[in-house]
């Protein structure tokens, strides 16, 4: 991981604000996931969009093999038992 940039966090209002340099590029009004670990590092996990708000049936691929795997799918072992309904 390359290190951008120093920044010092400061009071705005309520907040605690940590500045971001334009170096990284990030879009201004852009959404992010907050984690804070254990040991205080801070993650942003950019929003993404949903990928399927936007499909339509004819944007799925269904071929003949795909189609017969989840069909004719049959549990083989553990998974059959502990699936929460046979036990």
């Amino acid at each position: 991981m390359e290190i951008v940039d120093k920044v010092k966090s400061r009071r705005q209002g309520n907040s605690i604000v940590v500045p971001l340099s334009s170096e990284l590029n990030i879009e201004e009004d852009k959404e992010f996931y907050v984690y804070k670990s254990e040991s205080g590092a801070i993650t942003l996990i950019p929003k993404v969009e949903d990928y399927f708000q936007t499909l339509n049936a004819e944007d799925f691929v269904i071929d003949e093999d795909s189609d017969s795997i989840s069909r004719d799918y049959m549990p083989q072992g553990s998974e059959w038992a502990n699936d929460g309904y046979n036990n």
